[in-house]
């Protein structure tokens, strides 16, 4: 396993983060989902072996966020 710190950017409220936290927490390969639209990031722990942080980065962009890291 491994968590993956990432700042995410265009979400504006408790809403946005709940909503991306359930649509990551529905992917396969992911353990663990933390996001905080007040301080713009989420931690996502991954199986490496299932998921990618490129594929993680791209569910969170398909979901209309962007992310600045």
């Amino acid at each position: 396993m491994k968590t993956l710190t990432l700042s995410i950017d265009g979400m504006t409220c408790g809403g946005c983060s709940s909503s991306l936290t359930g649509l990551l927490e529905k992917a396969p390969g992911i353990d663990a989902v933390s996001v905080s639209h007040e301080n713009k990031s989420g931690e996502v722990t991954i199986d490496e072996a299932v998921i990618s942080k490129g594929q993680v980065i791209a569910i969170i962009e398909k979901a209309g966020f962007e992310v600045t890291d």
